[in-house]
């Protein structure tokens, strides 16, 4: 055989075994690659639904409705930031290891105590041609079960539904377990929101405040800056008004929330709120005739005492009650976000001078 193609052969040879490496190397790599990102989502702006589900069959299920809009169980506007919490916890996750076998039994126990079953639906195309994208289709892309924290608190265990081996995943750079990220509460799912409208979108405001009907009033739009304004809800104002703290009290409607729902209690600290007398009632109709009522509560002070002055407090100086969603939901409320609400007649009245008056709040406390 010719020096040269031997040569030739040595060489062919050689590169089919370079290009066999190569392959091995490559699909060992993919391998580690998928091993590692097992859980993550690698893009979220296609994922269209995301169903949680717990041991107790609680279940939550979270709808793409636009950009940056979900929906919770399709009955509520999901809260933007803690969805935002998850489709970056989603990409991000990573697997840090197995369960070592010493481990397991601990962990089959904890993911059998506690576990969410996790369901991931994206819009996927059935074709991929290069750069092109045919015959998009939703499918559910994952699925997997979240349990507890791990030992340390630095790692959360996972499953898959195929097999009986238990992950450790984490979100690098942080130091926390992802068990919360998955909650079946639908409270941590829930927008604040308790009234989002703008002063175009006003049609009227009416304030009844019990025993005060001198302080009663309604407000009633008439064009963009100009308002007719009522006592004892149909005895007209006569006397001048501050039209710029009209304006202004109009336009707070704009981003109202409460700070917690507390639908949780029990029925008599539930009644106990409710039977007692309203500090406030507010009903707003937009200009496309909903109603929206928010009736508020005092709370009870949690400290007996002012520390600075010795002064005896009953009620709560930071917080209050509010009963919203046409008296479905009771939530925790701050002073600082309603005292731009609740306002009593007197305050728009032209020769009232608000420096010398405090809080409506601190008015009624």
């Amino acid at each position: 055989m010719p020096k040269r193609t031997r040569i030739t052969i040595v060489l062919l040879s050689l590169l089919v075994v370079l290009g066999a490496a190569a392959v091995i190397l490559q699909k060992q790599s993919r391998s580690q690659a998928s091993f590692f990102s097992e859980f993550a989502v690698s893009d979220t702006s296609n994922i269209t639904s995301i169903i949680l589900t717990d041991r107790d069959n609680r279940t939550i299920t979270l709808e793409r409705i636009s950009p940056g809009e979900w929906k919770l169980n399709k009955a509520y506007t999901a809260n933007s930031v803690v969805i935002e919490s998850l489709l970056k916890t989603l990409y991000n996750i990573e697997v840090k290891g197995l369960v070592a076998k010493s481990a397991h039994n601990a962990a089959v126990s904890n993911m059998a105590a506690r576990n969410t079953y996790v369901r991931i639906y994206q819009k996927v195309p059935r074709i991929r041609l290069g750069k092109m994208n045919l015959f998009p289709h939703i499918k559910m892309t994952k699925s997997y079960y979240v349990g507890g924290p791990t030992q340390d608190h630095l790692g959360t265990y996972m499953k898959l539904p195929d097999n009986d081996r238990i992950y450790i995943t984490y979100v690098p750079g942080q130091n926390a377990f992802l068990s919360l990220r998955y909650s079946t509460s639908e409270s941590d799912w829930r927008d604040h929101t308790i009234i989002a409208l703008t002063i175009q979108h006003i049609k009227s405001v009416e304030a009844e405040i019990p025993g005060r009907p001198d302080e009663s009033y309604r407000i009633e739009k008439t064009g963009e800056r100009t308002f007719n304004m009522y006592q004892y809800y149909d005895k007209p104002v006569t006397i001048p008004l501050d039209s710029i703290r009209v304006l202004e009290f109009l336009a707070a409607f704009r981003n109202i929330k409460y700070e917690g729902l507390i639908n949780d209690i029990t029925q008599e600290r539930r009644d106990s709120i409710l039977n007692s007398v309203p500090m406030q009632t507010l009903t707003i109709t937009g200009t496309d005739n909903r109603k929206h009522t928010i009736v508020t509560f005092r709370r009870k002070s949690p400290y007996a005492f002012d520390e600075v002055t010795g002064k005896v407090l009953q009620w709560d100086r930071d917080r209050l009650y509010a009963l919203i969603n046409d008296g479905k939901d009771l939530t925790l409320c701050q002073f600082y976000v309603f005292d731009e609400i609740l306002k009593p007649f007197t305050w728009f009245r032209a020769d009232f001078n608000p420096a010398e008056q405090g809080s409506f709040s601190e008015e009624q406390l």
